[in-house]
């Protein structure tokens, strides 16, 4: 559960030899999503990842880690 205009950011991690003239989907500097209602977003845990404050009266966040093995 969450309010229409909450959101997840996502930072760049990895620096780059040569600072992009452009950024796009591949080399940004950060990127959000809109947080929906009844979906699973999954990104490695290391990936630095914000919101911003919260305006909305209740959003509900589940968090947990696994494990792949090869």
């Amino acid at each position: 559960d969450s309010g229409e205009n909450d959101e997840i950011y996502f930072h760049k991690t990895l620096p780059t030899h040569v600072p992009p003239t452009q950024f796009n989907k591949l080399n940004f500097e950060y990127c959000n999503y809109k947080c929906k209602v009844d979906s699973l977003l999954l990104f490695k845990s290391n990936l630095p990842h914000s919101t911003p404050r919260q305006l909305s009266d209740k959003k509900i966040v589940l968090s947990f880690n696994t494990e792949f093995m090869s």
